[in-house]
Formats: C-alpha cells, sequence, structure tokens
C-alpha cells in the first residue's frame, strides 16, 4: 500500500508547486547572500508551521538552490536532512486519504 496516494493531495501538492513557480524564478536571481538572507527567512517561518504543505514546498525549492551552491559543511549537513524531513513529509501527505 505504499505506492497508493491520494489524488486530492498530488493534485494540491502540484498546485503549491504552481504557486512557487514565481518564488523559484526570483531564487535564481538572487547572490549568494541574498539567498541566505531568504533562508534565514524561511527558518523562522518553518518553525511556526514546520507542516505546512506551502512551507513544505517552498523550502524543498529554497533549499535546493541553496545545497547546489559552495556553502560550509555543517549548513549542507542541516540541508540534507531537511530536505529528508520535507521529502518524508510530503510522501506522509501524498499517502494519506
Amino acid at each position: 500500500m505504499d505506492n497508493v496516494i491520494s489524488l486530492k493531495a498530488h493534485r494540491t501538492l502540484i498546485e503549491c508547486r504552481r504557486l512557487f513557480k514565481g518564488y523559484d524564478d526570483r531564487l535564481d536571481k538572487m547572490d549568494k547572500t541574498d539567498l541566505l538572507t531568504e533562508f534565514e527567512r524561511y527558518r523562522k517561518e518553518a518553525v511556526n508551521y514546520p507542516h505546512h504543505l506551502l512551507t513544505l514546498v517552498k523550502g524543498e525549492i529554497l533549499l535546493s538552490k541553496l545545497g547546489k551552491m559552495q556553502i560550509t559543511k555543517e549548513l549542507q549537513v542541516f540541508i540534507n536532512n531537511e530536505l529528508l524531513r520535507i521529502n518524508k513529509e510530503i510522501k506522509l501527505r501524498l499517502q494519506s486519504t
């Protein structure tokens, strides 16, 4: 049953990702300093709404961008762990009915 997903949850995820298309484009235009500032904003938001789907999608996009940059090893570990958490949370959402 691990392969069964909720069609409604999948549609909601697709809509959230569509809503954040502009955010993805904005991140592409930011330099490293601006991205790190945006990362701090995201961390504060994620503390308040860690399981909200919009926060998860935003984090997925932002952390994927940051993961491609030259950053400290500690930050890279944090980003990888947070991406794993986000992916698990999204998978749980898709499997809920």
